[in-house]
């Protein structure tokens, strides 16, 4: 009997609420502009002569603002939001403004002011105050009065967005950051030698990710104290990179997951780094026959665990370079004690060469240090195999090569397609373990860990699957018709990912937006769905019981937009 599986699909943000957002022709976009510097000039107007903003835009009118510029162009009808008095208690307004003392979504006795202060602390004038979401990229009219585009977010609870806008960067290198303040979390660096003396003067980093903050480097210098402060903001999480840039010294780089919770009575954060003793590593790359390999690309990097809900190790880079015509390379900063080191050595015309210093042909850390190491890279080589299903050869399938995991992630190592006798020949990259995944038309997709080496061919075995059917639909249960269910990535045995270089199509909903997948495996899978004339959204499933959990996020669109995972 059939699986049956209801996949609803994260579509709140497209409820009745955001309708007709977005969709404006760039006609009316030069009077909108032209309302919002009226209003901008208002407000600073107000503020000039009370004080402080007001509290809403309403309060502008009639003594600084005639109500009719708090409407766009396109008429109140027009904008469901100004209809419903949704920027504004009183009049209807078809602008968001952003210095009001409404409450932040999710964040107890936090407004939407307290957060805007916080930003404007940290990144300047280019804070936007006040914004209009009729068209498809939204328009921002920051403090400084320079209006700038930014991604167009349905969410009307997420407004992060305005940090990615490239114009918003440009404004900021122009003007320069905030200088700073005291509202918001902080997080406390205090930084030392090993002998525990404070490293005045030092360079730290640092990149920060939040609700209302979007990830940011800046570098922050350490007092006489050898401390560093670093805002956070508001949110009840957040994650936090750090590294440490100096020639002769060396923090160890990481990124640590922050839960407001853990704080301390202030409410900030507190960290103690060590700085270790620094010096240069280099050498020269070199095929089998000893000639020198131009453009390796060679890479150091170490373990890092961070502290969040999975507690996950992970890999942070050092630094990365190529080597030039000599096959000569050199990194500077790089450690001598305190982290293990990991080496990754790449050139396209051979295998790939990783590891810990001092194994499997990686170089010892004396031979790096010393600036004399020779790295050797042996040829590429023929990985064969064959596919068979229920003891036949399966002729037609993708076989498809992946390295171990580096930072996480299964890299590529080739692909081939099994000839009649289900044979095949992967040109590999990688010596010693990987995984191959097969996608079949016919058969249920395998995901497994091999052995790469010439001397022993691959056997694999395909399974025809299970049948699945399920339901495509909306927050509203109407199907979304004519989707195509798109296979993303596979989870392997040891619970990592490969993801494949293209992406099959593993059914298409009908008009009521059902759909049967007849080769369903039982395994931990990520499928992209594609809605007829919509945006790519991404869902992870797991396939190993009769039932599975859904969960699901926007990939990626049109819109270049983001919305927060949400659990069915």
């Amino acid at each position: 009997m059939p699986t049956k599986v209801l996949l609803i699909a994260v579509l709140w943000c497209i409820a009745l609420s955001t309708a007709g957002l977005g969709r404006a022709p760039d006609t009316t976009k030069p009077a909108d502009m032209e309302n919002m510097k009226k209003i901008g000039a208002a407000l600073h107007a107000f503020k000039k002569a009370k004080g402080e903003f007001p509290e809403h835009l309403s309060d502008l009118v009639p003594d600084y603002l005639e109500a009719a510029v708090l409407v766009s162009p396109l008429g109140e009808k027009a904008d469901p939001r100004a209809a419903a008095r949704e920027y504004d208690p009183k009049l209807p307004c078809s602008y968001s403004y952003e210095w009001c003392k409404d409450a932040w979504p999710d964040l107890k006795d936090v407004s939407v002011r307290d957060v805007r202060q916080f930003q404007l602390e940290q990144f300047g004038d280019v804070v936007p105050l006040l914004r209009c979401r009729n068209y498809k990229q939204t328009l921002n009219l920051s403090h400084a009065g320079d209006i700038f585009s930014s991604v167009f977010e349905k969410n009307p609870t997420y407004q992060g967005d305005w940090l990615d806008s490239e114009e918003v960067k440009q404004l900021i290198a122009k003007h320069g950051h905030g200088p700073g303040g005291p509202h918001g979390r902080k997080l406390v660096f205090t930084l030392a030698d090993q002998e525990g003396h404070p490293m005045a003067g030092a360079v730290l980093e640092a990149e920060v990710s939040g609700w209302q903050i979007r990830p940011d480097k800046r570098n922050f210098t350490a007092g006489a104290d050898g401390r560093i402060t670093i805002p956070l903001g508001y949110d009840r999480h957040f994650n936090v990179g750090a590294r440490g840039i100096g020639a002769n010294w060396y923090v160890p780089s990481f990124i640590h997951y922050y839960e407001s919770q853990n704080a301390d009575a202030d409410g900030n954060f507190a960290e103690k780094m060590v700085a270790y003793p620094a010096a240069s590593i280099g050498g020269t790359v070199v095929d089998a026959a000893g000639a020198p390999v131009e453009g390796a690309h060679v890479e150091l990097s170490h373990a890092d665990t961070t502290r969040g809900p999975d507690d996950s190790p992970r890999d942070v880079v050092v630094a990365n370079t190529t080597t030039d015509q000599r096959g000569a390379w050199k990194i500077e900063g790089v450690p001598k004690a305190g982290v293990p080191l990991l080496l990754w050595v790449e050139h396209p015309k051979h295998v790939v060469l990783q590891g810990k210093l001092g194994t499997g042909g990686v170089p010892t850390a004396a031979e790096l240090f010393g600036q004399h190491s020779q790295i050797a890279l042996a040829a590429p080589f023929a990985k064969k195999g064959t596919v068979l299903a229920a003891g036949k050869p399966v002729r037609g399938v993708k076989v498809y090569g992946f390295g171990a995991p580096w930072h996480d992630v299964h890299w590529a190592n080739g692909s081939a397609e099994t000839d009649a006798e289900g044979q095949f020949t992967i040109v590999s990259h990688v010596r010693g373990p990987g995984v191959v995944a097969v996608m079949s038309k016919d058969h249920a997709p395998l995901c497994q860990y091999v052995e790469f080496s010439a001397e022993r061919p691959l056997a694999l075995a395909l399974e025809e699957g299970r049948v699945v059917e399920g339901q495509l639909i909306d927050d509203s249960r109407n199907g979304f018709a004519r989707a195509h269910l798109l296979l993303d990535a596979l989870q392997t045995p040891g619970g990592t990912w490969v993801r494949l270089p293209e992406e099959p199509v593993l059914a298409t909903t009908d008009e009521n937006g059902r759909f049967t997948w007849r080769h369903a495996p039982r395994l931990s899978l990520s499928f992209d769905v594609l809605p007829e004339h919509e945006w790519k959204r991404n869902f992870l499933c797991d396939l190993t019981n009769q039932d599975f959990g859904v969960q699901g996020s926007i990939d990626e669109g049109p819109m270049e937009e983001e919305e927060e995972d949400e659990d069915e």
